[in-house]
């Protein structure tokens, strides 16, 4: 959102102002030929003048848009609840507030802060989230694939590939190539069952089946296996397809 008004001038420079209006915004020197005031969905304001810009102008233009600015920024600063899909991260159940702005998904004590242009267009809700928690899973699951590959002694696996996608039947699977695939929906579930997938799949890739030997793997190198797979059946995050509107 922005406003602009004329003025003349050049040159870059940054500077921060206060001015007893209410809110706090930055001034930021550009090359640009006229005064534009910005409100982000965050709530930041921010104002770009020319480099020769007096401060006497500058306070002026900023007192003209007052009332503009504190208008854009009562309607970021309220943001619309939705509760008709459940979201969760690593086990924790994840409150959703949209806002109409530039495309964004922040996380902030347990609040999805959703921005997009159209809070009511749902393809594009569930499209941002898709790609948020896609984003979670790749960072994640490689420090977590690192961590439970320690756990093997001998033998041990070589450090496989990581592929996060969305599968319908199950939370993960290898190939004898030395890949692991795990469903982007895990990043939803606790940490203690998200080690227990990855641990099944890296011992997968020694014992390919579900016969004695892999069984006897799993307890040797994760002894409370069982338990964990457990926690992950009743979670109630425990979805193999995620969430939709």
């Amino acid at each position: 959102m922005k406003k602009t008004g004329r003025y003349t001038g050049v040159a870059s420079e940054t500077a921060c102002l206060k001015l007893n209006i209410g809110f706090d915004l930055r001034i930021r020197r550009t090359h640009r030929n006229t005064l534009g005031v910005y409100v982000y969905p965050s709530g930041r304001v921010e104002v770009r003048v020319p480099k020769y810009a007096e401060a006497a102008d500058i306070a002026a233009f900023i007192k003209s848009q007052k009332r503009w600015i504190e208008q854009k920024l009562d309607a970021v600063s309220t943001p619309v609840r939705d509760n008709s899909a459940l979201h969760y991260l690593h086990g924790e159940k994840l409150d959703m507030a949209l806002m109409p702005g530039k495309t964004s998904v922040e996380l902030e004590d347990a609040q999805l802060r959703v921005s997009i242009p159209d809070i009511h267009n749902r393809d594009v809700i569930q499209r941002c989230m898709i790609e948020w928690y896609r984003k979670q899973a790749l960072s994640h699951f490689s420090q977590r694939l690192e961590f439970c590959l320690q756990r093997f002694s001998h033998p041990r696996p070589d450090m496989p590939s990581l592929k996060v996608r969305r599968m319908r039947t199950r939370w993960g699977s290898c190939s004898s190539r030395g890949s692991v695939n795990l469903n982007l929906w895990l990043i939803r579930l606790p940490q203690s069952e998200q080690d227990y997938v990855i641990t099944h799949e890296l011992c997968h890739l020694i014992e390919l089946n579900h016969g004695p030997h892999f069984y006897a793997l799993m307890s040797d190198v994760m002894p409370d296996w069982q338990s964990r797979k457990k926690s992950l059946d009743s979670h109630p995050a425990a979805s193999l397809q995620g969430w939709e509107y």
